[in-house]
């Protein structure tokens, strides 16, 4: 696993990993406008490249949006200025990373029923942001792209006081 801050601007990063880049993945990127975006794409190829080195290889997507890499199972996530991999060669893995931040809870009935909701009356921005990276975490698993957080994920409060999910 690698959590890192990106460092550099999309022109710094471009020139570290260019030479590497398919001409798939450089179609890829000039398609990206948005400056966070890029650097985002760019930083997480050269964060595979510096720690699999000769192993690295290009990332494809499945249909559903799913990262792919030659030997490995992938999960990537990002907020704001971090990125997070998570690899493994025969486990399925999924991670999620969040900017805690009172935005959060303006969103939540995006991802959060009203049942739900209803046990969270004085939840702080730190549990509704678990929930959303939990129910991330369960999305990226399933692989099935079309799931309702509302309807199909639900957490659950456990008594001695953690989140689980189902």
């Amino acid at each position: 696993m690698f959590v890192e801050e990106i460092k550099g601007s999309s022109t710094e990063l471009f020139k570290e990993v260019s030479a590497f880049l398919n001409d798939e993945e450089l179609e890829k990127y000039q398609s990206f406008s948005n400056e966070s975006r890029k650097r985002e794409w760019l930083f997480v190829r050269q964060l595979l490249k510096q720690n699999l080195g000769n192993k690295y290889s290009p990332i494809f997507y499945s249909a559903t949006g799913k990262p792919n890499i030659l030997g490995y199972n992938i999960s990537i996530s990002h907020s704001k200025n971090w990125v997070a991999i998570l690899l493994s060669k025969d486990k399925k893995v999924a991670i999620d990373i969040q900017l805690i931040s009172p935005s959060i809870k303006r969103i939540a009935s995006k991802f959060i029923s009203q049942e739900e909701k209803n046990g969270l009356k004085a939840a702080s921005e730190e549990v509704f942001t678990t929930i959303w990276s939990a129910k991330e975490v369960l999305f990226k698993l399933h692989e099935i792209g079309q799931l309702d957080f509302k309807s199909q994920l639900k957490y659950f409060h456990l008594k001695w006081g953690y989140l689980g999910s189902y």
